[in-house]
């Protein structure tokens, strides 16, 4: 009797144990994101939580073209700021980034960048593309080691004074089509530790980056690309460029490569520039 009571005492704590753990593993940890103070605050948590909150899908989102998908693209122009919450540092599990922040040219500033963890991202296209009134930005410490595409990410950030891009990864990636194009305001460029070994397209890479004094692409491994089109075109303040590590061999598009860079009075090119496979090279000077 004493040794039945003694079973159904511990088995009633271990069904009461049961039922209060139950719903908390049902509810999965998840990354997701929230509107609040009349849609100016755009906030990323990865939590329990996000039906609670009325939280939105992060994605991934795949064509710019198709824009409905992404939740808060409606009302992108009130975004003024960005906040990634402490518990988005425990989400790994992000594949892409891609067309976050397309568009939301009111944002003006985004903290807690550093909880951003992107080691799993493979897609940063159109990320920040559009974001005009962004003064400043350092990505310092995202890891984008599996990154394959960065198309457009800084693109027509026209107010952008100071970008920090010196711990990128850049071994994986394809393509920089219009990476910077239209980056007006930024008057340096770090661009020293990238690995452009298997990019190949670097068109309108630096196109309207009229701030520009100096730009530093020495160390670019160029043996894969295909395009150069309108590459530093509109760069009115350039007044140098050392190319001679370029190799251009492969290279079928350098029109419109210089276009409209009237202070540009050197560009220094070495033995592996080649223009015998360009097959377009319209208002290349």
């Amino acid at each position: 009797n004493k040794r039945f009571q003694m079973k159904s005492r511990f088995l009633s704590v271990i069904l009461t144990t049961m039922a209060i753990l139950m719903p908390a593993k049902l509810l999965a940890q998840e990354p997701y994101a929230v509107l609040s103070n009349e849609n100016t605050v755009l906030t990323f948590y990865y939590d329990d939580q996000k039906t609670a909150r009325g939280g939105m899908d992060v994605g991934p989102f795949e064509a710019s073209s198709n824009t409905n998908n992404i939740p808060w693209y409606d009302i992108r122009e009130s975004i003024t700021s960005v906040v990634f919450d402490a518990s988005f540092a425990d989400c790994t599990t992000l594949v892409s980034t891609a067309y976050w922040f397309l568009d939301c040219k009111n944002l003006t500033s985004i903290t807690g960048i550093s909880n951003l963890k992107t080691d799993n991202v493979t897609d940063m296209q159109y990320m920040f593309k559009g974001c005009y009134y962004l003064p400043s930005l350092n990505l310092s410490t995202l890891n984008t080691g599996q990154v394959t595409n960065m198309q457009a990410m800084f693109w027509n950030c026209g107010n952008l004074t100071s970008l920090d891009v010196s711990g990128f990864n850049t071994q994986n990636v394809t393509s920089m089509l219009d990476m910077f194009s239209n980056c007006s305001a930024l008057t340096s460029l770090d661009l020293s530790g990238f690995n452009t070994a298997n990019v190949t397209s670097m068109e309108s890479m630096f196109s309207y980056c009229s701030g520009l004094t100096s730009l530093d692409v020495s160390g670019f491994n160029t043996e894969k690309v295909w395009s150069m089109s309108s590459m530093f075109s509109n760069c009115f303040s350039l007044t140098s460029l050392d190319l001679s590590g370029f190799n251009t061999a492969n290279v079928t598009h350098m029109g419109y490569m210089f276009y409209n860079c009237p202070k540009l009075k050197y560009v220094y090119v070495g033995s592996n520039w080649s223009i015998a496979s360009v097959t377009y090279s319209e208002n290349m000077f």
